[in-house]
């Protein structure tokens, strides 16, 4: 039997997802790291609420505020429950995204899907719907769902989709600092270049989107100047170590050579529309442009590339759309398009790769790592937290040690001890030495060259070193 164009792309797309799930739950468990917010919250059976966090800068307050739902279903407080929720999230969120780009690009379903595919090739795609700590997992959603209300809306002219589509934008806007940005982005493109086509509700529509911007702007400034001291501090080590703008942009390249089409194509129809006056395709472009803002937000905060992915999803209906009209006006320039995509992809995919193959192994390897210390403990050894003068925050993974190790044995113990002086350092200490990437080296290597300890595991930024008269196990690798 023959299968439609349409039956093909959704099985094809099915059967991705299909892989992303088994790989999600692999080997399932919590690691050491943020997800010790969710030992604070969930796994206790408490609501995660709004995100607090007044220093660095920071403020996402509705990050984690849906895994709420956890209280709600059978198992809610486990790990596979987590990604069980995650792994929804992300087939909704793929099947609006699919959707959305087969009304911008006439039903030409294959050509979408090959693009889906394309987004799924990004190296952090299966990682944030691994790990529970990404907000950008509901940034896929609620953006997915955002451009497809607003397309309704302007297409069928409901103010129920308009509706829809701000309560999406709101939303989103408070999962991650920069959102603030890319909304206003959208909205002024389409109030300067074409207010007058615009009908009353669209006008209203985009006006109520750049005051959410402005809300959110007014909100975290108050807030950030509240916490000015501390803000400034850490920006200011951030900005000033080891990872410069350029060392940024370079790693962002490396692992994400799209972002090189993204802003080719960006260039491209910014002189079409501020020069050639083009102004057919504005719609498309708003996302586009705010899709470029966004990763050049990423690239100048220099945070992790995982964040870039929103900006990924916003571009992705652009491509395809483009893909397609070079596909009807020259079949060279198109054939030329996809395949440099589907090259670029390559070591996309490799880092997706190594990433899937990290995470698999820290969900055991923390485990083991946890008991072990506790086994130590349960010896008699003396478990001690060192950390560098300059460390910002140093009790910060002192408190996530402790909590997973918490976790792992089932049993409220403070195992790890701060160390307020070397010379607390005994024969059986077991040492958690926190040594950041902005870090010096200090006295405890001389220290450590006395007291004949040795490094025996690490897990950044904490390295692990015992007397090398004792044993120490690690996980094997399979």
């Amino acid at each position: 039997m023959h299968m439609s164009d349409k039956k093909i792309s959704y099985f094809i797309l099915s059967l991705a997802l299909l892989a992303f799930i088994v790989c999600i739950f692999l080997d399932a468990n919590w690691t050491i790291g943020d997800d010790y917010q969710f030992f604070t919250t969930t796994v206790l059976g408490k609501a995660p609420g709004i995100y607090n966090e007044k220093w660095g800068g920071r403020f996402w307050p509705l990050g984690l505020v849906d895994y709420s739902i956890m209280l709600f279903v059978p198992y809610g407080h486990t790990i596979g429950a987590h990604l069980a929720y995650n792994s929804i999230v992300m087939i909704l969120s793929t099947f609006l995204l699919f959707s959305f780009m087969n009304k911008v690009a006439k039903e030409q379903y294959i050509l979408n899907a090959l693009f889906v595919l394309l987004l799924f090739s990004t190296s952090n795609f299966i990682e944030i719907h691994m790990r529970c700590i990404y907000s950008e997992r509901m940034m896929f959603f609620t953006l997915s769902a955002f451009m497809l209300c607003y397309w309704l809306g302007e297409n069928r002219r409901f103010v129920i989709y308009y509706i829809l589509a701000f309560l999406a934008a709101a939303y989103t806007t408070y999962l991650k600092e920069p959102v603030f940005g890319m909304i206003a982005i959208v909205s002024l493109t389409n109030l300067v270049f074409r207010c007058k086509k615009l009908d009353r509700k669209g006008r209203i529509f985009n006006y109520v989107l750049m005051t959410n911007s402005a809300v959110y702007l007014r909100i975290y400034i108050c807030r950030w100047f509240e916490g000015k001291p501390r803000a400034l501090y850490h920006g200011a080590k951030l900005f000033y170590s080891d990872f410069s703008i350029l060392n940024s942009v370079s790693r962002l390249i490396m692992e994400e050579p799209i972002v090189c089409i993204m802003f080719i194509v960006c260039f491209f129809r910014l002189y079409f529309v501020l020069v050639k006056k083009d102004r057919k395709h504005l719609f498309l472009d708003g996302l586009l442009f705010a899709g470029v803002g966004y990763a050049c937000a990423v690239i100048v905060l220099m945070v992790g590339n995982h964040c870039l992915f929103p900006s990924l999803v916003l571009v992705m209906p652009s491509l395809a759309y483009w893909a397609l009209y070079f596909l009807k006006k020259n079949k060279l320039t198109f054939r030329t398009i996809v395949f440099s995509l589907l090259f670029i992809a390559i070591p996309s995919i490799a880092v997706s790769v190594h990433k899937v193959k990290k995470n698999w192994f820290y969900r055991s390897a923390d485990t083991f790592i946890a008991k072990e210390i506790m086994n130590r403990y349960l010896k008699g050894n003396k478990v001690i937290y060192i950390h560098e003068p300059s460390v910002l925050d140093f009790e910060y993974w002192l408190i996530i040690w402790n909590l997973f190790i918490n976790y792992s044995i089932g049993k409220k113990i403070n195992v790890i001890k701060k160390c307020s002086s070397l010379d607390e350092i005994t024969e059986n200490s077991l040492i958690l030495y926190n040594k950041t990437f902005e870090q010096e080296e200090v006295v405890f290597s001389h220290h450590e060259k006395l007291r004949n300890f040795r490094l025996v595991d690490k897990r950044s930024p904490i390295s692990i070193y015992l007397n090398e008269k004792e044993e120490w196990k690690r996980k094997p690798v399979r």
